[in-house]
């Protein structure tokens, strides 16, 4: 569309040339030497208009026949075997065991325990109390006085003096001398004397009497009971229990699972193509051109107004319409056959074992040991409390809070007011540095020796003697009866039950079921693609001839 249009703008510029060159030829003889001057009126060139033919897009929508699969349900039949359960009843011969009880007498073994008396000499240590006199070592702690020496810190302020710059304002076209007086701080040093405090311990000697209580042996008679054991035989009766299988006859319930065929109607989808319109946008070129007027100068010189066609070439965005295939999910039903499973139940004769527990009394002999309480005396050495009294040296120390004054020097701060001229500035602010003299306290730590006097404890070492109740062992030996247990094996005739198996036979009916093959049609629905001719709206785009009027310049 733009080289057209661009073509036919070419020719339009050429055709206008042409007219011109045409124009000066057609010009009298006479008029070529007086080209320098404007042309009368056979020079001046005339506009005319030329139709021309051109092919512009024209889109429009055509039906077209088109060919397409679809899916079509088709109702088809086919041949299935299916299986029936034909009951079929049968006598059939079983064999069972039963337990049957029988008694036995057996020949059983069993231990008595019987006693044997004896004696036997028994040697025992016996821990008799005797004293004896030790030596040992007391800790005595005595208080020595000592005179020490510390030293002792404080803080004294002393004053360092300097100098400072303090800048000040001053007025500058008028200067006054003025006069201040100003505080001056000085350090004077003081002598005091104050009381201190201190406290001393002074030990103070005495005498205290102690009791402790001391253990002294004395022997004791006591009388007391022992234990002696005898044995004695007893006759008892005790229950036995033992256990007989006994057979128990009934039925039991079986349940057999049987497939069972069944048809289910189940869903489906598939798949169908749909041509749906959808209108988009397009970009075509578009000549929004004009006519404009354009001076044009001949061979001759002289000038002349034509008309001309400016293109403007433009892109521009047009709705239209597209036929755009979509796919769509189309739900379909179908059916199934199912082998569904089918419980079915009957009865069948069962024989069960049970245990039963049967007691029966048995007599035996039992020895049984019998205690019995025996008095006897015996010595004993009891320890016994005796409170004793005796006097101690004692050693206290007391607190004593004394005095005595300290000399120390302390620096006072006096002010003195000293009198000082400065100048002053009236009008202009000047800033002016002068020097001041400072004075700062700074603290200084001094120490010193003070002297004072501590008691210290002093522990010495002092024999002494004392007695010691120690018990010695000595062996005795005494007469003790025994008593000793032999075990003795004995027989005695036991009665006992046994169960013994006996084989037995019952006949009995049993229904079994038999699975017999049957052909049967069934009809079901399957999806056929079929080809089918269809029409459809296809956009197209055509070149229509269109006519148009385009300017012609000539003379």
């Amino acid at each position: 569309m733009i080289r057209s249009l661009l073509f036919l703008a070419t020719i339009a510029a050429s055709l206008g040339a042409a007219n011109v060159a045409e124009a000066c030829r057609h010009c009298r003889p006479g008029c070529a030497p007086a080209c320098a001057a404007p042309c009368g009126s056979p020079c001046e060139p005339e506009v005319t208009y030329v139709e021309k033919t051109i092919m512009v897009p024209v889109q429009s929508y055509e039906t077209r026949t088109i060919t397409c699969t679809e899916m079509r349900p088709e109702v088809r039949q086919k041949t299935i075997t299916v299986y029936r359960c034909v009951p079929e009843t049968t006598s059939v011969t079983r064999t069972y065991t039963v337990m049957v009880p029988e008694t036995l007498t057996k020949t059983v073994e069993y231990t008595v325990r019987k006693p044997v008396y004896g004696t036997k000499d028994v040697t025992t240590t016996v821990m008799v109390p005797t004293y004896e006199t030790r030596e040992g070592v007391r800790n005595v702690c005595r208080m020595v006085p000592e005179t020490m020496t510390k030293t002792v810190n404080y803080t004294v302020c002393k004053p360092v003096y300097g100098t400072k710059d303090v800048t000040t304002t001053v007025m500058v076209p008028t200067y006054e001398t003025r006069e201040g007086v100003r505080n001056v701080c000085k350090t004077v040093p003081e002598t005091l004397t104050k009381t201190v405090n201190y406290t001393v311990c002074k030990p103070v000697y005495g005498t205290k009497e102690v009791t402790k209580t001391v253990m002294v042996p004395t022997q004791e008679t006591r009388e007391g009971v022992r234990n002696v054991c005898k044995t004695v035989s007893e006759t008892a009766t005790k229950t036995v229990e033992y256990t007989v299988c006994k057979p128990v006859h009934g039925t039991k319930t079986v349940t057999e699972t049987v497939m069972v065929p069944s048809y289910e109607e189940r869903e489906g989808t598939h798949t169908v193509c749909k041509m749906v319109p959808e209108t988009i946008t397009k970009t075509v070129c578009k000549d929004q051109g004009c006519w404009q007027d354009v001076v044009v100068t001949d061979c001759c010189g002289c000038e002349k107004t034509c008309r001309k066609w400016v293109p403007n070439v433009v892109q521009v965005e047009v709705p239209c319409t597209v036929m755009k295939p979509v796919r769509e999910e189309v739900p379909y039903t179908y059916k199934v056959c199912v082998m569904k499973p089918v419980e079915k139940t009957y009865e069948v004769a069962t024989c069960t074992y049970e245990k039963e527990v049967v007691t029966k009394e048995v007599p035996y002999t039992v020895c049984k040991q019998v205690t019995e309480e025996v008095p006897y005396t015996y010595n004993v050495c009891v320890m016994t409390p005796v409170e004793k009294t005796y006097t101690v040296k004692t050693c206290e120390y007391v607190n004593e809070v004394m005095s005595k004054d300290v000399t120390y020097t302390v620096c006072k701060q006096v002010t003195e007011q000293v009198p000082y001229t400065y100048q002053v500035c009236v009008m202009k602010p000047v800033e002016k540095t002068c020097t001041v003299k400072t004075c700062e306290y700074v603290n200084e730590v001094m120490s010193k020796d003070v002297t004072y006097t501590v008691c210290k404890p002093v522990t010495e070492q002092v024999p002494y003697t004392y007695k010691v109740c120690v018990m010695k062992p000595v062996q005795k030996t005494c007469t003790v009866q025994t008593c000793e247990y032999v075990n003795e094996v004995l027989t005695k005739e036991v009665p006992y039950t046994v169960c013994r198996p006996e084989t037995r036979e019952k006949t009995c009916n049993v229904t079994t079921y038999k699975q017999v093959p049957e052909e049967k049609v069934v009809s079901y629905t399957c999806m056929v693609p079929v080809q089918v001719t269809k029409e459809v709206q296809v956009p197209v785009c055509k070149m229509v001839p269109k006519t148009i009027t385009v300017p012609k310049c000539g003379c």
